[in-house]
């Protein structure tokens, strides 16, 4: 019996995706996609100027590197936004998102404060400082916000409404790239502390802690990702049927 009543409510699920994909406004995949490629187009533009950099005078090297960060920080800003707003999204999804969004610019100044403190980087002057504070915040917020619009998408094709949820969905899409990587470094970083001879440190329940949520983190969006890829495959199906 459950299975009887399962597949027809799957059969819906599929339906109302397909009519919405299918409907006369472009796909939200297809403007990401597009976004991403002018993200890449500009990389390479910027990879082609580091090539020529060394070549050039200083006040038109200078005005390029201004003009190239100004102009890259504010397009991963740009293309972030636009990624956002093609799914539909909630007040409590927008209250997650601008509370992670904060943290990290927090985050961002002080990482570069202290490398600036450490003397591990030394920046020619206030102005260098502030322009690179800048761009990192905009690389930081395009990131969380690219991953913000995943987890809009996985609330948005699969349906998902609870507010719980919902949120947490959306805070494991932003943090999908910081978790992949902290599933891996973390536990080495508390294996180090763990055999040390000096004993555990007072960062090792911290590192711990984080390891846990890039866990759940990557647990979530592996999960989203299955799903949203067997949802995407019986659509497939369907269309093919006559």
């Amino acid at each position: 019996m459950a299975d009887a009543s399962e597949e027809p409510q799957q059969n819906s699920d599929v339906d109302t995706v397909l009519e919405e994909l299918t409907s006369a406004q472009p796909s939200p995949d297809r403007k990401m996609f597009a976004l991403f490629a002018i993200v890449v187009g500009a990389s390479l533009c910027g990879i082609a100027w580091l090539a020529v950099r060394a070549g050039t005078p200083p006040a038109v090297r200078d005005a390029m590197d201004f003009v190239l960060q100004a102009c890259m920080g504010a397009l991963l800003a740009y293309a972030g936004f636009r990624a956002l707003v093609l799914f539909p999204f909630r007040f409590f999804d927008l209250l997650a998102i601008v509370t992670v969004l904060a943290l990290f610019m927090k985050v961002a100044v002080e990482t570069i404060d202290g490398i600036a403190a450490s003397g591990f980087f030394q920046f020619a002057e206030d102005s260098s400082k502030l322009g690179i504070t800048v761009q990192m915040c905009c690389i930081a917020a395009s990131v969380l916000l690219a991953g913000a619009a995943l987890g809009l998408r996985h609330c948005y094709l699969l349906h998902v409404e609870g507010h719980a949820a919902r949120m947490l969905i959306v805070l494991s899409g932003m943090l999908v790239l910081l978790a992949a990587a902290g599933f891996f470094v973390f536990p080495v970083l508390v294996l180090r502390d763990a055999l040390s001879s000096e004993g555990t440190s007072p960062d090792t329940g911290g590192f711990l802690f984080l390891w846990l949520v890039s866990v759940v983190a990557t647990v979530v969006n592996s999960v989203c990702l299955v799903r949203t890829l067997t949802l995407t495959h019986a659509i497939d199906q369907r269309e093919k049927m006559p």
